[in-house]
């Protein structure tokens, strides 16, 4: 655990805490397309590992109802962890920002976001269906704890890991945006309503520049970067900290996945 640790702390401090101290998401985009990648190279050494291991004995004597309708012990209580999968809705404004101009209107953002749910849904259900039909009841809520130790199943690992500190950021981000909204909100509009801006300048805002500003660009680096570090050093103890990560998806997912997912929602778009 020890070992385990030391390596959280030194990876969140030399990779996360970088990429969390940018002012936007422009930076990360570069890494979208490689993490495509990673999760497609994770589906296709899961679907490999179907087609290559033996089956497991004590589930040959397995029917279809127990298979894949039987509600097993424990579906419950996993519920917050699996609602917590479908919270993203508190990163879509920064990715909209992130688009081209060309595509920042209605027209683009739907085009946009319905390939990205239509890849994810086919990666996840995909890794999902074939490491169930490999193991079956048998089947570890850690995707590679069944499978054997071999070179294939580490690089797996090392391309998830790197997958994950790349996505991390990306809710740093929005709470760090949530924090200056709630707190300096109100000083950053009086100020910006007391700024004149000469005609030659606001001349050259393009429509090109709209909608990429910061969400820190109206606090000091030094503001920002001390913002930042508290965030992601409260995040780091809490990750270090519980001796089981399971039982804080559940939490976070029963307290405030239910709302984030499915209830607040439905309440704005019915308002």
């Amino acid at each position: 655990l020890g070992n385990e640790t030391w390596t959280t702390i030194l990876l969140c401090t030399f990779v996360v805490l970088p990429l969390s101290l940018q002012r936007d998401v422009s930076f990360l985009e570069r890494f979208s397309g490689a993490k495509i990648f990673i999760f497609v190279g994770i589906v296709a050494t899961v679907i490999y590992f179907y087609f290559t291991l033996p089956p497991v004995p004590s589930t040959d004597a397995l029917n279809f109802r127990e298979k894949w309708l039987l509600i097993k012990p424990g579906a419950i209580k996993s519920m917050g962890t699996f609602i917590y999968g479908f919270v993203a809705q508190h990163t879509v404004h920064m990715v909209f920002r992130s688009l081209s101009p060309s595509k920042r209107n209605m027209k683009g953002w739907t085009g946009v976001s319905t390939i990205s749910l239509s890849l994810s849904f086919t990666i996840f259900l995909s890794l999902g269906m074939f490491s169930y039909m490999t193991f079956w009841d048998k089947t570890s809520s850690d995707l590679f704890h069944e499978y054997p130790e071999v070179p294939l199943v580490s690089v797996a690992q090392l391309c998830l890991s790197v997958a994950i500190l790349f996505t991390y950021p990306m809710n740093l981000f929005s709470l760090r945006e949530l924090v200056v909204d709630s707190f300096f909100g109100d000083e950053m509009e009086t100020a910006q309503k007391t700024m004149e801006i000469p005609s030659e300048v606001d001349s050259l805002i393009t429509q090109e520049s709209v909608g990429e500003s910061s969400d820190m660009g109206d606090l000091s680096w030094i503001a920002h970067a001390a913002l930042t570090t508290t965030l992601w050093g409260a995040s780091l103890f809490l990750a270090v900290t519980p001796t089981s990560l399971g039982d804080v998806l559940n939490l976070i997912g029963c307290i405030s996945g239910s709302l984030i997912a499915f209830i607040l929602p439905a309440l704005f778009s019915y308002q």
